[in-house]
């Protein structure tokens, strides 16, 4: 996740109650977001999740656009400093010291330490009841793609075992990972994922495995 301020990531190791950040100007187009989860980050804006995660920011004016800030809330970042931003205008968070930035779902995915799919379910169950709304889920049998994932891994593991001699093999393989780990983070990320569209291209790269010479 690209931060949305233009300042470097400043070094805590020297830092002082006293010290204070200057929150640079919102740029939307710096958060990754496709347009289904842009759908439902309108729906649940951020200051709806602060109130449920008991997320109190302190107004203060800014001429960038980040006129509410409070001390991070993500537990591995030790923030002495009111170093976590709000812009209201563009709904959106940004840490200036952990560099973690986005809305409402991307939000939910840090606190919660969980993917993009799962912070969509966690937000659907927590807020359709209040805001009288839904989304559209896709039904992913995980237990299957867990299954789907460790054949995969197996199969990939033999293959690097009776091959890592062989350099143009390692590249190979990477070539081929590389195929598969697009296609799994883009139907994850865009809440796509069909098992059965899944098992195929699992098969189809296991053909491209074996075909190697």
């Amino acid at each position: 996740m690209c931060p949305l301020f233009d300042q470097n990531r400043p070094d805590h190791s020297n830092s002082s109650s006293e010290q204070s950040f200057d929150f640079g100007e919102a740029s939307w187009d710096d958060v990754g977001i496709g347009s289904d989860l842009n759908s439902i980050c309108n729906k649940v804006p951020l200051p709806v999740v602060f109130k449920k995660y008991n997320i109190v920011l302190e107004s203060k004016y800014s001429n960038t656009g980040w006129d509410y800030q409070c001390q991070c809330p993500f537990e591995d970042h030790d923030d002495d400093n009111p170093s976590f931003g709000y812009n209201e205008k563009e709904d959106v968070f940004n840490c200036f010291g952990c560099g973690r930035a986005g809305r409402s779902v991307h939000f939910i995915s840090y606190i919660e330490n969980v993917s993009l799919d799962k912070a969509i379910q966690i937000l659907s169950s927590k807020f359709e009841q209040d805001l009288n709304f839904s989304i559209k889920k896709n039904s992913i049998d995980y237990d299957e793609l867990d299954k789907l994932l460790i054949e995969y891994s197996e199969f990939v593991r033999s293959f690097i075992i009776e091959n890592r001699n062989d350099e143009s093999a390692m590249k190979y393989i990477s070539d081929v990972n590389y195929i598969f780990d697009l296609y799994l983070k883009y139907s994850l990320d865009q809440n796509s994922l069909k098992i059965s569209e899944f098992s195929t291209i699992i098969l189809e790269l296991k053909d491209k495995i074996n075909s190697y010479q």
